[in-house]
């Protein structure tokens, strides 16, 4: 079987990735689980933000993303300036092809609890309701091949993946129970900088890589099984007009 490769990168926060070639070579796709800005309320500063991780990313690797609790909702919705490889996939399902015999669905959801920034947040009633019906309808058309990943921003609920200040379980409910209802393959989330980690919650492979403005990211490989490493990238700051980033918390 051939080996596929998918990077996960999360919490970047204005810091652009600096992929070597090497590994841009080998990427099917690249997701994004939310906190790409440093909260930014113009659509202009948010395409600004996108167009500069396009420009270190070729045309020919899909970017699939969400956002996260530091966004606006309107970030959630493809935008008709976006670069042409990066895709919404907020409370929807994308088919990605990998061969003639199988894919992945992504189901993503982005977006978090109540917190210290809330540009963007949902209730853990509301993801149960948008995303049960979502999970049904995947599992009802997908092949015995096909896999299953879950991309959200808030990390499920009582992991390693979601302790802040003090171990305090800081994750959502809501999205713990989808996993362990539905049991995707990978479920790859982010927000709590300190809690890069990898768990398992029944056969789902649950992954939190930490802030990639950290310089953290996740690599996926998936051949006869699926195997998850946190890996370190390079990654360059940048600023809009020039100025900071407390400048740019208001643009």
């Amino acid at each position: 079987m051939n080996e596929f490769f998918i990077l996960h990168l999360t919490d970047i926060e204005g810091y652009t990735p600096q992929l070597d070639d090497d590994l841009l070579q080998k990427l099917n796709f690249i997701v994004i689980s939310g906190d790409i800005s440093i909260g930014s309320k113009s659509v202009k500063y948010f395409l600004y933000s996108m167009k500069k991780i396009r420009k270190s990313i070729p045309d020919s690797i899909p970017i699939f993303y969400i956002p996260g609790n530091r966004e606006y909702e309107y970030m959630a919705y493809e935008l008709d300036d976006l670069p042409s490889n990066m895709i919404s996939i907020h409370n929807r399902k994308y088919y990605f092809k990998l061969n003639n015999n199988f894919g992945i669905y992504l189901i993503g959801y982005g977006g978090a609890l109540p917190g210290i920034f809330n540009n963007f947040i949902y209730s853990e009633d509301k993801i149960n309701n948008d995303l049960i019906p979502i999970f049904k309808e995947v599992y009802s058309i997908k092949n015995i091949k096909d896999l299953v990943f879950f991309i959200v921003h808030n990390p499920p609920f009582k992991t390693k993946l979601d302790q802040a200040q003090f171990r305090r379980n800081v994750g959502s409910r809501a999205i713990r129970r989808l996993i362990e209802e539905f049991q995707p393959e990978l479920c790859l989330c982010g927000h709590i900088h300190e809690s890069s980690g990898i768990q398992n919650i029944n056969k789902t492979i649950c992954v939190n890589p930490g802030a990639g403005k950290q310089g953290f990211a996740g690599l996926i490989s998936i051949s006869d099984q699926i195997e998850v490493n946190i890996i370190n990238i390079q990654v360059k700051r940048w600023n809009y007009y020039g100025f900071g980033k407390l400048y740019s918390n208001w643009l």
